[in-house]
């Protein structure tokens, strides 16, 4: 009965599009942005992106500029900044695939060196009282953020892209301040945009959680220790969903009004079956293990709207204050 009860339950939930469905855009070899990012990944050992950060924090710590720096940190990512300005062109952005532990997201590391790029160029041009060329910079780290927050990823596509995104608005702020008499286009985007690329980052989430359940089942087989008392595989995928579509219900509220029934129960059969004394009986042993792999995925991925709400929220009583 619960197998026939789960033919129909996971596909249910994935109709319509207030659904966990992920839908896919046709990619044709080479248009994808996200590729040529790939395609270059062995040039992120020229240099690290933390690179960036530091020379910016010490230049706001004793404003003392170090060109020769800046010069060979530019040098050092030349190609990498060409290959994201042409990938930036393209009109396809997308992660073409859901993920299971072993994958590893190479575009990220580059896209984090070229975010490093736009903010030491802005802060080049700033000095330089080059207010349209730094106004440029700050837009394109924006934009770019915004590519990757509606690539159809994970939570780290997501965060990555919403960091260069609002990090284009502080440095918009930071030269709206400077050159206050200067008229300067704002690029920030509506609420529902940033919640429908977030219902993007549940969606992806869910698919690659379903199929890591996959992925492990392969591994205890291969290793001879699978076992349905280890994981019952078809009740974990029904929990799962279960977890991902509440938090997709969330998704169309506000932060304060989330419910989170469906979490609250989950973790406390996580907590029961996972005891010692509950593991003594076959039918608490049941699905451990696949109750346990929750535990691993149990990203809240709520509060990922909740700093995308902070943030935002921020940026618009910043700009409300400012004087005008």
């Amino acid at each position: 009965m619960k197998l026939i009860f789960l033919a129909f339950l996971i596909p249910l939930a994935l109709l319509g599009s207030d659904s966990l469905d992920q839908n896919w855009q046709e990619v044709a070899d080479g248009k994808n942005g996200l590729n040529l990012l790939k395609d270059i990944h062995e040039l992120t050992r020229l240099v690290d992106d933390a690179e960036f950060h530091e020379f910016i924090e010490e230049y706001e710590g004793n404003r003392q500029w170090d060109d020769r720096t800046f010069v060979d940190l530019i040098e050092r990512s030349t190609q990498v900044e060409k290959t994201v300005a042409e990938a930036l062109r393209l009109n396809v952005w997308q992660v073409e695939g859901f993920y299971t532990p072993d994958t590893k997201a190479e575009e990220l590391d580059v896209f984090k060196i070229w975010e490093g790029v736009q903010i030491v160029r802005f802060q080049k041009y700033l000095i330089s009282s080059k207010p349209m060329e730094a106004y440029q910079r700050a837009h394109d780290l924006s934009q770019s953020g915004l590519k990757m927050m509606s690539a159809k990823g994970g939570a780290n596509h997501f965060l990555s892209g919403f960091f260069a995104y609002t990090k284009g608005l502080k440095l918009l702020d930071t030269l709206e301040s400077n050159y206050p008499s200067t008229e300067y286009e704002d690029f920030s985007v509506s609420k529902e945009t940033l919640k429908e690329y977030y219902r993007d980052v549940i969606r992806h989430e869910y698919g690659s959680t379903i199929k890591t359940v996959d992925y492990l089942v392969t591994r205890l087989k291969d290793q001879g220790k699978y076992s349905e008392y280890v994981l019952d595989v078809h009740a974990t995928k029904e929990i799962i969903t279960e977890f991902f579509q509440e938090a997709f219900d969330n998704s169309f509220r506000e932060p304060s009004d989330y419910t989170f029934e469906s979490r609250k129960r989950i973790e406390i059969m996580i907590e029961e079956r996972s005891s010692l004394e509950k593991l003594k009986t076959e039918e608490s042993f049941k699905n451990a293990a696949g109750l346990k792999l929750l535990t691993i995925f149990n990203w809240n991925p709520e509060n990922i709207w909740e700093l995308v709400q902070s943030r935002s929220t921020q940026h618009t009583n910043a700009r409300k204050n400012q004087p005008q």
